[in-house]
């Protein structure tokens, strides 16, 4: 057996031994709902640059989804994202420009043009 452990530290980098596979150890967020309406959590940790993966509960937001609820879907994400730094890096970047589009302004400016619409 190995272990998953989640770093809140991003200065260094540390590896660790998964099922006898080296990853990297940053931080990272699995939201693994079973049911997920919108995935306000996901949001709030890309904004930050955490990279995130979801269950296919969730909305697909853009990010890595794993089967809701079957844990080999899950093992084989984490697996595939946590070997390799560069993956977790672009996940992180790829977060940051995804949350953007929820960005407040951006909201209420598509809000304010749906109901132009109507007017």
């Amino acid at each position: 057996h190995g272990c998953f452990f989640f770093s809140s530290r991003r200065r260094h980098t540390r590896y660790i031994s998964v099922t006898g596979v080296q990853t990297c150890a940053l931080p990272i967020l699995v939201l693994p709902s079973l049911y997920e309406p919108f995935g306000l959590v996901a949001l709030e940790a890309m904004v930050s640059g955490v990279p995130t993966v979801t269950s296919s509960a969730c909305p697909n937001l853009g990010v890595p989804q794993f089967e809701k609820g079957n844990v080999n879907s899950l093992t084989k994400l984490l697996l595939d994202v946590l070997i390799s730094e560069e993956k977790l890096r672009e996940l992180s970047k790829n977060g940051i420009n995804i949350a953007k589009r929820y960005d407040w302004e951006n909201i209420v400016a598509k809000i304010i043009e749906f109901f132009k619409k109507f007017a």
